[in-house]
């Protein structure tokens, strides 16, 4: 009797603070260095007893479409590991996934209001913007969320970062095109302004890799609304206005003198690639050319083991040997690292099965996210729209980084994943129910 008293007051005090602790996370997420780390661990220790506690008929085939997707990612890194003789640390990244698991059990229970987690998301990229301009602008750091030894700067990485900052701003159009079509003009202002700060943070990181998928973003965002902005030439005039402040602001941050200062990024990245291409390797100067490099000693490790890939250990013995050789030309210090790529590091570390893996993680909430969009209101299509953004940019980050081999990536993909889609899947089921 005292068990079953102590178990639903564990769940009740869960119902109560899992949906504060799912809109908490994008909110301080970017709000300091490590901003991302703590709140997933609360939200874990409070969903488990609702894990304990949750009906199987919960679990809808959605909803294990999901959770299979993770365990089979999970899965193909302890196969490679026993297979290859990896160190179990190297399960530390990937266990996030299934870390998430009860969070999206938990979520789907007690899911956060639409209202909550638009609004979140849309705080989240201010923040982020915010963030960004204090390290610039205040802090002079070269690249925003580069990591300083104070509380607020320390953990930040610009890469990671950057990437993070430009999935909010982005993600805040839909929200934003959401109010408009709901003549909340004011509100979609305020959104729009939102997007503005996530993508100019996003900027001021210098990551070019976040800027990749944009473009297949915002025609996915033209062609998703294409009914509403078809209606009225004064709608299509006020969809394109949306865009208006990022724009405006990335502006008025170039004319300012600490960026006039600063050489393009764009311009870096042509002159780095003109050099490669020339036969001068950059090396530590130029992260292109090392990327080249590094992309090049995965295509050779691959065609080493293309099923299921060679292992971590064995992949930089390889790379040492072909540095030796003269094959690759890569700084000592790059020589154990991953391949900046996280489709080439999964290719070369664990094969085509482990690409099937990282595929299926992408691929999965995307079929989820469709089916709510085909089938739910205008909340839920929001939502689903957010979805489905979050993580086509989180794909295109994956080109040029290896997202999930740190911390920040590992715990922002999966965990904002669910957040969604159990935002997403309880408002549809409430609106069947209705």
């Amino acid at each position: 009797m005292k068990i079953n008293t102590i178990t639903k007051l564990n769940t009740n005090v869960s119902g109560k603070l899992i949906p504060i602790l799912a809109c908490l996370f994008p909110i301080l997420c970017l709000a300091y260095g490590k901003g991302y780390k703590a709140i997933p661990a609360i939200l874990l220790l409070f969903s488990l007893p609702v894990l304990f506690s949750t009906p199987r008929q919960t679990l809808t085939k959605d909803t294990k479409v999901l959770i299979g997707a993770f365990l089979f990612y999970f899965g193909i890194f302890v196969f490679s590991a026993l297979l290859n003789g990896d160190s179990l640390s190297k399960l530390d990244g990937p266990s996030r996934f299934i870390l998430c698991i009860p969070i999206f059990i938990a979520l789907l229970r007690y899911p956060p209001p639409f209202s909550w987690v638009s609004n979140s998301i849309v705080v989240a990229s201010y923040i982020a913007g915010t963030a960004a301009l204090i390290l610039v602008f205040h802090y002079g750091q070269g690249r925003a969320f580069s990591s300083g030894y104070d509380f607020f700067s320390k953990g930040y990485m610009p890469i990671q970062s950057g990437n993070i900052a430009m999935t909010f701003g982005i993600i805040c159009l839909p929200i934003a095109t959401y109010y408009l079509k709901k003549t909340a003009l004011i509100t979609s202002i305020i959104c729009s302004f939102g997007a503005a700060f996530g993508i100019s943070g996003s900027y001021l990181s210098g990551s070019r890799g976040s800027w990749i998928f944009v473009p297949i973003a915002i025609l996915f965002l033209l062609y998703i609304n294409r009914k509403y902005i078809q209606k009225t030439k004064t709608t299509l005039v006020a969809f394109i206005i949306i865009i208006v402040p990022t724009l405006s602001m990335l502006t008025v941050i170039n004319i300012t003198p600490t960026m006039q200062q600063k050489s393009s990024r764009i311009e870096q990245l042509s002159r780095e690639i003109d050099m490669y291409e020339s036969g001068e390797m950059p090396e530590s100067e130029s992260s292109s050319g090392i990327r080249l490099e590094l992309w090049r000693d995965s295509g050779y490790t691959f065609i080493e083991a293309p099923f299921v890939g060679v292992g971590y250990e064995t992949r930089n013995e390889l790379r040492a040997q072909r540095q030796a050789e003269g094959l690759i030309s890569i700084p000592s210090n790059y020589l154990t690292g991953h391949a900046h790529s996280q489709y080439f590091e999964t290719l070369a570390v664990r094969g085509i099965l482990g690409f099937i893996g990282l595929m299926g993680i992408f691929i999965a909430p995307l079929f989820i996210f469709r089916q709510l969009y085909r089938d739910g209101n205008e909340q839920v299509k929001t939502i689903a729209q957010c979805g489905v953004l979050s993580v086509i940019m989180m794909m295109g980050y994956c080109l040029t980084q290896a997202m999930f081999r740190h911390n920040s990536g590992a715990i922002f993909y999966p965990l904002m994943t669910v957040i969604l889609l159990g935002s997403g899947l309880a408002l549809a089921k409430k609106e069947v129910e209705n």
